[in-house]
């Protein structure tokens, strides 16, 4: 596991940011106790999906310095509202689905559905680290991936947008990921209500992707929001740097009293 030191600058690079950008975030976050932290240097705490998941919500929300840990801590609040699937719906398909992690996790915050898609990506990338060890078939495998999608499997389909209206008094969320090869589950996180032609959507399930404009989603009554649209590389980075073998804490060489 990495430090946070190390998660805040891969997650800076990641979303084209300068490092001291992601080491802000993280002290601002420090010091709201909204991450993990103990020691320093090589004694510094090791990182959680849960930390991921408020690193990458801070650095997406644009805050400045001193609003970073409040804004943050009121996205990643912001309660599950809906979740559309579209895409084939065929047994097997249905199946691969019902069985992600993304999936089944309980929705009811942003913070929950952002943990979920790196808790289910950290799982998988830990089983194909181990696979590598194993002499499991090429068939083996490709069972294990029946049941257990990847969301880093398509990149492209992983998407986290967050925003606030222009007086930053709410706020919104969408979550799209992959969950089988012709499946992705769409989740909306906010302090706002969706509007009615979008809420008949929920209900059915579209064949194709579909695209959504967040002031045509959500009831806010605002004519301008600010919308940060992070790609799913941000996430593969956040997984990559959580897999990251722990440092060792130095030892200290005990000396001898003098005689």
């Amino acid at each position: 596991m990495a430090s946070s030191g190390r998660l805040s600058q891969a997650m800076a690079a990641a979303l084209g940011l300068p490092d001291s950008s992601g080491l802000v975030a993280i002290q601002a976050l420090r010091t709201a106790d909204m991450i993990t932290k103990a020691g320093r240097g090589t004694s510094a705490a090791e990182m959680a999906k849960e930390d991921a998941a408020v690193v990458l919500t801070a650095l997406a929300s644009g805050a400045v310095t001193s609003q970073i840990a409040d804004t943050t801590k009121f996205l990643l609040g912001m309660p599950h509202i809906m979740s559309i699937v579209a895409g084939y719906s065929g047994a097997i398909e249905g199946m691969r689905a019902s069985l992600s992690l993304f999936t089944r996790a309980k929705p009811t915050t942003l913070r929950d559905g952002l943990i979920a898609v790196l808790a289910q990506s950290f799982e998988k990338h830990k089983e194909e680290e181990n696979a590598d060890e194993t002499d499991e078939t090429d068939e083996e495998r490709q069972r294990v991936h029946l049941v257990k999608f990847n969301p880093m499997a398509d990149l492209d389909a992983l998407s986290f947008t967050v925003g606030m209206d222009s007086r930053r008094a709410g706020g919104f969320a969408i979550l799209k990921a992959r969950v089988s090869p012709r499946r992705t589950l769409t989740r909306f996180y906010s302090t706002w209500s969706i509007k009615g032609s979008l809420a008949s959507v929920a209900g059915s399930q579209p064949k194709e992707e579909l695209v959504f404009d967040p002031l045509d989603v959500f009831d806010c009554g605002a004519t301008l929001l600010t919308a940060t649209r992070i790609a799913g590389s941000a996430f593969n980075a956040a997984v990559l740097c959580l897999a990251e073998p722990a440092l060792k804490t130095r030892r200290r060489v005990k000396r001898l009293a003098a005689r």
